[in-house]
C-alpha cells in the first residue's frame, strides 16, 4: 500500500478489511502525476441522467485525485468508472450519523453517489476535499446545503424533488424532471 493511501485512511479512520486487494489495484490505476486526496471503501450508484432507470450499483473504492475521481469496483466485479473533476459540475452530501453519509455529485451525463462513513464530519470534510479539487479545476460548482437549495451561479440550482427527495439540478427559470422519480421540477 503507498505511503499517501496509509495516511489517508489512517486520517479518516478507515479500514482496508475485505478491501486491501481492491485499494492496490485502484492504487495501480493512478498515474504518477495524480495526487491522492481521498481513497476508501464504498458502495458505489451511477446513474444515467438521460434514462434514470440505467443505474449502476456496487461495492468497491472510490479514488479522489486531483484530476478524477475513479471508481474500482471490488475483488468479484472489475469495473472500473472514471470522472474527469473538468467534468464535475454539481457537489452535494448528507449525513446524520445515523445512516451512512454519502457524497454526490453530477456530470453532463450522469449522477453518481458514493457512501462515505456515518460520521458526519468525515462525510464534510471528503465533500470539502472534492469541491476544493473541483474548484481547483476552474469549474463553477453548485454546492447543496441543508435546506436542498442554493443557487451558485446564474444558470442552475440543486432542487429537491418533491416526490421522492433526490437532489437534482436545475437550470434556472426552467421546468426540469427527477433523474430518480421523472417527477416535475421547477430550477
Amino acid at each position: 500500500m503507498r505511503d499517501d493511501t496509509r495516511r489517508i485512511m489512517k486520517q479518516y479512520k478507515l479500514r482496508s478489511f475485505g478491501n486491501k486487494w481492491t485499494i492496490q489495484r485502484a492504487e495501480g490505476l493512478l498515474s504518477l502525476d495524480d495526487e491522492l486526496l481521498y481513497i476508501g471503501p464504498t458502495n458505489f450508484t451511477a446513474a444515467s441522467l438521460e434514462d434514470p432507470s440505467k443505474r449502476t450499483s456496487l461495492p468497491g473504492v472510490i479514488v479522489i485525485t486531483d484530476s478524477q475521481v475513479l471508481f474500482a469496483g471490488s475483488r468479484t466485479n472489475k469495473v472500473v468508472m472514471d470522472f474527469l473533476l473538468d467534468d464535475v459540475w454539481a457537489i452535494g452530501g448528507h449525513g446524520n450519523g445515523i445512516v451512512g453519509g454519502n457524497i454526490s455529485f453530477q456530470t453532463p451525463d450522469q449522477r453518481v453517489d458514493f457512501l462515505v462513513s456515518y460520521d458526519r464530519h468525515v462525510v464534510e470534510q471528503v465533500k470539502g476535499v472534492l469541491m476544493r479539487a473541483a474548484a481547483a479545476r476552474q469549474r463553477p460548482l453548485i454546492q447543496q446545503v441543508a435546506d436542498g437549495r442554493e443557487v451558485v451561479s446564474d444558470e442552475a440550482s440543486v432542487v429537491v424533488c418533491g416526490s421522492c427527495g433526490a437532489s437534482n439540478i436545475v437550470k434556472t427559470d426552467t421546468l426540469g424532471i427527477c433523474a430518480y422519480c421523472r417527477q416535475p421540477l421547477a430550477g
